[in-house]
């Protein structure tokens, strides 16, 4: 009675062990299609960089160097950012992401520049 008590519990943990498996593998066919268009996303976004640059370049006669510079200037904006911190809400005190123009516990303004809309 015994052998057959075990082999009931051996087929429940198989059965358990199978159908985590297919999860497994369903969950891992999801994340590759979401990295497959995450991808497709980041393709199209250079191509259109690209195509939006060179409109630029023919149309106002930029060069590549004013281009560089202008990336280089936003960077430099993004790292001095990034290394100051949350700005603290006027009102509540609590840490307020730079982004936000709004404190996101009382609702106060911060006083901070809105965010550009090509975040």
């Amino acid at each position: 009675m015994w052998d057959v008590y075990q082999h009931m519990q051996l087929r429940g943990v198989r059965a358990s062990q199978a159908a985590a498996d297919r999860e497994s593998l369903s969950r891992d066919h999801r994340q590759e299609e979401r990295i497959d268009e995450i991808d497709d996303r980041i393709d199209r976004i250079l191509v259109l960089t690209e195509a939006l640059w060179e409109l630029c370049r023919d149309r106002l006669n930029l060069s590549d160097d004013q281009l560089n510079a202008a990336v280089n200037a936003i960077v430099d904006r993004q790292r001095l950012a990034a290394a100051a911190g949350p700005v603290r809400c006027p009102s509540c005190q609590a840490a307020v992401p730079r982004e936000m123009t709004r404190c996101q516990f009382c609702g106060t303004e911060t006083g901070q520049a809105p965010e550009t809309p090509f975040r």
